[in-house]
């Protein structure tokens, strides 16, 4: 874990300049511990933190990774207007009131809302991506000066920020700062590539000599401009996108909260709603983050109650932003698969020939979009990354229940999409006799690929087909995954024309 002092004097957008002190060794045993002290940590869908839900694997004994292709939702952060707003209306209506029967809401008493409303980052957030930055030097083995220097060296990194007036990002090692970013709403996004940057940059400096360090240069070299007609790949936008259940969070609060309004309100009614209970569920997450302990507004709710918390979230995501929750999800990630393919095959055709989200003004030009790097970092939302793990065919759950949830489920927003959740896709170059058969030593070099969703390694037999799967179908032949990924853009494409979105280029 990382503990990290905020600059007072920071603007209320929260571009962070930050110190950074490493105070635990071993993050995965850090967060594994947390996780079972705080059931926050883990149920409370899109707004946990990020946590591992697998012990990161190192590639077969007689493969290599080529390539690595990192999607990333940005960092914790503070509520949205919107959700903010709506919190601090719950809360008016049991702050202050006097005296309370239970003890567990005695700090309601003085309980003053100070997490924030504008999105910005958070200290946590920054520590997240930060840590992820500086993971990925030591996982892909880029902690050494020949490995900064060489394959290592500057890995591509782009994101996605709202309707900038004046926008520059620098980031070198004597000046590590996000500076002269004004935006309409949050940068989070960018922040998050900043700070992932940091965390890279930070893990290499110390092993390059002297003379290298000072002009050791990083920086996001690629910013979409969101907006209602921008083609962006990191930016769902389909407006015709709409769930075939609307109402499915609001009949699962109503099956468990309630207990909950029975609870609370057992000798006092404070009018509050079904609605008032899912904010202060997520406030316990918000306020927990803000101070980096148990808010005590988590003791408003019993452990049992937090995986419904869980559910609820997990209805919210699975029918608002996922397939086939959402019928046209698949179609927001096809601009991104594109990009993907391209990359992995260096064959140019598969953006050129994209009508969905490619900005065709920035990938074809070969210094904004690069053919020849190790490491590709992407920033984005939980509301992008859902789509492109749609489309390449992962936790696609039959129609989840509004009313009973199903304990076997694989859509689980916070093992899918929490603060800092990623997901990786990472190209293997195997020689031949790593697959099985007499004359496999024979065999030249083959491409293989493999994805990771917060470091749990994905099973791609039903994506791939089980004959073109190694490794327990974790590892999948290249040109059999790049065949699935064309069918699957092919259709996800004619779907996008159902969105009501016109790209302007």
């Amino acid at each position: 874990m990382l503990i990290l002092k905020a600059n007072k004097q920071q603007p209320k957008s929260e571009s962070w300049t930050v110190t950074v002190r490493i105070v635990l060794a071993s993050l995965l045993a850090a967060d594994c511990a947390a996780a079972a002290a705080h059931p926050y940590l883990t149920n409370l869908a899109q707004y946990s933190p990020f946590y591992p839900v697998g012990e990161y694997r190192t590639v077969p004994s007689k493969c290599e990774v080529s390539q690595v292709n990192l999607l990333q939702r940005h960092g914790a952060r503070q509520p949205t207007p919107s959700s903010g707003k709506s919190i601090q209306a719950s809360l008016a209506k049991i702050v202050g009131k006097g005296n309370y029967s239970r003890p567990e809401m005695a700090f309601l008493a003085n309980y003053t809302y100070d997490v924030g409303e504008d999105g910005s980052l958070i200290a946590y957030g920054v520590t997240e991506s930060y840590d992820a930055g500086k993971q990925l030097v030591k996982r892909m083995k880029c902690n050494s000066a020949t490995a900064a220097l060489t394959f290592c060296s500057a890995p591509f990194v782009r994101a996605t920020v709202r309707s900038p007036t004046n926008f520059a990002f620098r980031l070198t090692s004597t000046d590590r700062s996000l500076a002269d970013l004004s935006t309409q709403g949050s940068p989070r996004v960018v922040d998050t590539a900043g700070n992932w940057s940091r965390g890279f940059m930070d893990a290499q400096i110390p092993t390059l000599p002297t003379s290298y360090r000072k002009g050791f240069t990083f920086s996001t070299q690629v910013v979409f401009v969101e907006g209602d007609h921008s083609n962006n790949p990191l930016k769902n936008n389909c407006p015709n996108l709409a769930s075939t259940v609307p109402t499915a969070q609001e009949q699962w609060r109503a099956v468990w909260t309630p207990a909950v309004l029975q609870r609370l309100q057992d000798t006092q009614d404070y009018n509050l709603t079904a609605s008032d209970v899912a904010n202060l569920a997520y406030l316990c997450a918000f306020d927990s983050l803000k101070t980096n302990t148990t808010s005590p507004v988590c003791g408003l709710f019993r452990e049992s109650e937090f995986p419904y918390i869980e559910y609820d979230g997990d209805l919210g995501k699975y029918y608002d932003n996922a397939y086939p929750g959402a019928p046209l999800a698949r179609s927001q990630g096809v601009g991104y698969v594109n990009e993907l393919l391209t990359r992995l095959t260096s064959d140019r055709s598969y953006i050129d020939k994209d009508t969905t989200q490619v900005n065709h003004t920035i990938d074809s030009n070969s210094t904004l979009f690069p053919l020849d790097k190790f490491i590709y970092a992407d920033f984005t939302y939980d509301n992008q990354l859902l789509p492109v793990m749609s489309l390449i065919g992962l936790f696609q759950d039959a129609p989840l229940s509004p009313t009973l949830p199903c304990p076997m489920r694989t859509f689980v927003a916070s093992k899918l999409v929490p603060f800092a959740g990623r997901m990786v896709v990472e190209r293997l170059r195997c020689n031949g006799s790593y697959e099985d058969g007499f004359f496999s030593f024979l065999k030249g070099d083959s491409d293989y690929v493999r994805v990771l969703v917060n470091d749990q390694v994905m099973d791609l037999s039903s994506t791939c087909g089980k004959d073109e799967t190694l490794t327990g179908g974790t590892v999948c032949r290249l040109s059999a995954f790049i065949e699935a990924m064309e069918k699957a853009t092919a259709t996800a494409t004619k779907e996008f024309a159902k969105c009501g979105f016109t790209p302007s280029n």
